[in-house]
């Protein structure tokens, strides 16, 4: 039973420092200097610039579309060389990984609409929102520059990202660089706003002793799992601004929302228990309603539902990360439906001091297989 909770606490731990499938952007355009001139237009084969859009975002939005071709077909050099020759190590190995990843899955390719571009001559930098086959919509920004008579993919350097700084409000001090300023100011609002309905739902237990500190990362960062767009490690909340804007309103502020929420509750539920993947995420992904329906329906109509291990330890690899999502949000919600509101918590607040398979039959009131069974039954009705 020792190894078994070192065992639940390890994978809890390694799961919380990595996931949470998207997080955090913004409302306001970065800090970067006003539209400059246009960027030489991609060679490659495109479709023809929209007559609505302008010339620069009509040739970066083909450098997108490449970019979606070239991770769809698993063409590694092909992704390779739509990044710029500079773009920073961390930025070219999680392209790569995000490539191969969706070859793996074969996902279907975002719906891509335009909303802002800006560039100071050199690096150029879109808005976008993207519609992708989870269902999510989310507001993402890319950077490129100019090189070999075409625009090429990259992250902003120092010189451009600007100086720190620290936005502080009554639960959380928010951290950003100048160009993620107006990131930081929407992520300060929707937090608090966030904890005050956590905190009503899960408990006056549950909320923060101190300030929680927040972080606003415009680049790539090495060790986090591909598709994140946010993670929690060590207590504090990462949203990787450029995978996944925070928008306080508009298009994709929806998606910013949940993300937030989704970032917030690991945090406060860490506080208080422990427990599995299955728990881990499924908490999150029911306290914001993130149902992850697209796929979980694609799960269930190829027969491909994980059996009960696989479920409780999570994906193996990080082609099963969507999959994993979208079977801890039904079972955790499936729960929470069949044996009331407040067992998925109970048997998260007794996983610190017990194995799984214990906390869940005296949290849930019933044994863990025969919830497991009851869920999968559900799925097929």
């Amino acid at each position: 039973m020792k190894d078994e909770r070192r065992g639940i606490r390890a994978a809890a731990l390694a799961w919380a420092a990595v996931a949470t499938l998207a997080i955090g952007a913004c409302t306001a355009a970065p800090a970067v200097a006003p539209p400059l001139a246009a960027p030489a237009a991609s060679a490659a084969p495109s479709p023809s610039p929209s007559p609505t859009l302008p010339p620069e975002a009509s040739a970066f939005l083909r450098l997108l579309a490449d970019r979606d071709a070239a991770q769809r077909s698993a063409d590694a050099p092909a992704v390779n060389a739509l990044l710029a020759p500079d773009a920073p190590p961390a930025f070219r190995e999680r392209e790569l990984a995000v490539a191969d990843v969706v070859a793996k899955q074969r996902t279907a390719a975002p719906e891509r609409r335009f909303l802002a571009i800006h560039s100071d001559g050199q690096l150029t930098e879109i808005e976008v929102t993207e519609l992708d086959d989870q269902g999510r919509l989310r507001p993402i920004r890319y950077f490129a520059v100019a090189a070999e008579g075409r625009l090429l993919l990259t992250e902003p350097a120092q010189a451009a990202i600007g100086a720190p700084t620290s936005r502080l409000s009554e639960h959380f001090d928010v951290r950003a660089y100048a160009m993620d300023a107006p990131q930081a100011a929407a992520a300060a609002a929707l937090l608090e706003e966030t904890l005050t309905a956590l905190v009503a739902r899960l408990g006056d237990a549950y909320s923060p002793a101190a300030r929680v500190v927040v972080n606003c990362d415009p680049v790539a960062i090495r060790g986090v799992a591909p598709l994140a767009s946010a993670y929690v490690t060590s207590g504090e909340i990462h949203f990787l601004t450029s995978s996944s804007m925070i928008a306080a309103d508009g298009p994709g502020a929806e998606w910013s929302r949940t993300v937030v929420a989704h970032e917030l509750s690991h945090v406060l539920l860490f506080v208080r228990g422990n427990g599995p993947f299955v728990l881990v995420e499924g908490l999150p992904l029911w306290l914001t309603d993130d149902r992850r329906q697209p796929e979980l329906d694609r799960i269930v109509a190829a027969g491909h539902i994980w059996d009960l291990d696989h479920l409780i330890r999570g994906p193996d690899d990080a082609h099963e990360f969507f999959a994993a999502y979208a079977q801890a949000s039904s079972f955790v919600r499936f729960v929470a439906a069949t044996y009331g509101a407040r067992a998925p918590i109970a048997v998260w607040e007794l996983g610190a001091s017990m194995p799984f398979s214990e906390t869940f039959a005296r949290g849930a009131g019933v044994p863990l297989a025969d919830a497991y069974a009851a869920w999968r039954a559900s799925l097929t009705r």
